[in-house]
């Protein structure tokens, strides 16, 4: 806990200084908002210490806990951004929403973990300098590894407000946040299970073949009901919600659709890599995410696609690169690691 919080403090000082530099030296309407970037180390300092957390949380199995902070936390962040954008909105208002919202939680999660603050703060040097060399592959490929997914998703959104009407960035950003919803509220919470009742397993058998599997089956009746439904109903959904200018995103989440639910499956399992200490693999499969990203991009300059051809190409590759990697995942949960 202390590593991970020295590691977020010492982060969050970088990137804020690396966003100010790039808003600042960059075009005229960045540098104006330059100053926003304050914003970030707060931002990223309680992002940090969430993370640990509901880590410290699961390890105790308080899994009603972690769920019920981040329905509060996510009810009364939604709930400022709207109201607050709705009185005012401007980009100071609306990240000021966003960094109270997050506070709400916080309170009732640490209540374990501030009996043993005064131990954590104590910690030895010598013992911060051993857990890093012990789990060196978790700053060397975990890191990156994210970085890596956050930008090959990065990369499509750019691509397409750069290449098509912002409009249809729009569209399409909606359509992926709803998507997103799942891979927040099921796959976050089912990982961590699964990552406890792996290492049961490990120290009673060995291997952690069986809660693999059984996660494996559980995601994907999720996955499975969520795709029949997007596919049968986005479209009318999306027009009946939000109106039906709103009903080309139905039909972008509709293509989409089957690439999350295996991104929800893959999500389910994350922690496979890091059980098995394979971080390293891990790693490659982002960076076949961003490739593919990046080959699509080029395909679509030069075909000249239209955006629904796009995200139907992406779909299959994504969809292609993540049901090699649930096999991965579940090859190295066949392995004895006694």
């Amino acid at each position: 806990i202390k590593v991970s919080l020295i590691l977020c403090s010492f982060s969050s000082v970088l990137i804020t200084i690396g966003t100010y530099s790039y808003l600042y030296v960059s075009q005229e309407s960045y540098r104006h908002y330059a100053y926003m970037a304050i914003w970030i180390f707060p931002l990223l300092c309680i992002a940090g210490l969430i993370n640990i957390l509901n880590a410290y949380n699961n390890r105790y199995g308080e899994y009603k806990l972690i769920s019920g902070a981040y329905l509060i936390r996510t009810i009364f962040q939604n709930v400022l951004t709207v109201t607050i954008g709705y009185i005012r909105a401007n980009a100071f208002i609306l990240l000021l929403s966003q960094f109270v919202g997050q506070l709400f939680g916080i309170k009732r999660q640490s209540k374990r973990l501030t009996e043993e603050l005064r131990s954590i703060l104590s910690t030895p040097q010598r013992d911060i300098l051993y857990v890093l060399k012990k789990h060196k592959k978790q700053p060397l490929y975990s890191v990156p590894a994210s970085f890596t997914n956050a930008l090959s998703y990065s990369i499509i959104s750019l691509m397409v407000g750069n290449y098509f009407m912002l409009e249809t960035l729009a569209l399409y950003s909606i359509s992926v946040r709803i998507l997103g919803l799942p891979l927040s509220i099921f796959s976050t919470n089912i990982s961590k299970v699964h990552f406890k009742e792996a290492n049961k397993e490990i120290a009673l058998t060995g291997t952690y073949k069986k809660s693999t599997i059984n996660m494996f089956i559980f995601s994907g009746i999720l996955a499975i009901g969520m795709v029949l439904v997007l596919l049968l109903f986005a479209p009318d959904l999306f027009a009946m919600v939000y109106g039906e200018s709103w009903r080309k995103s139905g039909i972008y989440v509709r293509i989409l659709a089957p690439m999350f639910a295996l991104r929800m499956m893959v999500g389910s399992l994350g922690y496979g890599f890091i059980i098995a200490n394979k971080q390293n693999t891990e790693f490659i499969f982002q960076l076949l995410l961003l490739i593919g990203a990046i080959a699509m991009v080029v395909l679509c300059r030069v075909a000249m696609w239209e955006i629904d051809m796009l995200l139907l190409a992406l779909s299959i590759c994504y969809s292609f690169i993540y049901s090699i990697e649930l096999i991965a995942i579940i090859y190295y949960s066949r392995r004895n690691y006694i």
